[in-house]
C-alpha cells in the first residue's frame, strides 16, 4: 500500500514536465528559471538526506510514508498556487522563489519517503 500511494503521488502530482512552460507563462523567463526549479527539488533532497539521523528512531514506517506523501501533495499545491498567484497577488521574483521553495518541500517529502519504503522493503 505505501507504494501504491507513493505512486500514485509521483504520477499524478509530480510537475516537472510542466516547467518550461511554466517558466516561460507564469515568470515570463527561460531556461535559468527551469534550471532554478529543476534543481529546488533535488537541493533540498539532498539536504533532507544529510540531516536524516533522527528518522532512525520512526517506528510506524507505514505512517511516515503517508505522512511523507501528503508533505509532497501540500508542497505541489502550494507550488500550484505560487504559480498562479504570479503576476496577479505577487510579483514575478517573489512568486518565483515561493514556487521554488515549495518544490524545496516537496524534494525533502520524496526524499524521506524514500527512506522509509526502502526501509519496508
Amino acid at each position: 500500500m505505501t507504494f501504491l500511494a507513493d505512486l500514485a503521488a509521483m504520477v499524478l502530482a509530480h510537475p516537472r514536465a510542466l516547467f518550461p512552460a511554466v517558466a516561460l507563462v507564469a515568470f515570463d523567463s527561460g531556461a535559468a528559471t527551469v534550471g532554478l526549479l529543476s534543481a529546488a527539488i533535488a537541493v533540498n533532497a539532498m539536504a533532507a538526506m544529510l540531516s536524516s539521523g533522527p528518522l532512525g528512531a520512526v517506528i510506524h514506517h507505514g505512517r511516515a510514508v503517508v505522512v511523507a506523501v501528503v508533505g509532497w501533495g501540500a508542497s505541489v499545491v502550494g507550488f500550484g498556487l505560487a504559480v498562479l498567484g504570479a503576476g496577479e497577488l505577487l510579483d514575478s521574483r517573489h512568486a518565483l522563489w515561493l514556487a521554488a521553495s515549495c518544490l524545496a518541500c516537496a524534494g525533502a517529502a520524496d526524499s524521506v519517503s524514500s527512506v522509509f519504503r526502502s526501509t519496508i522493503l
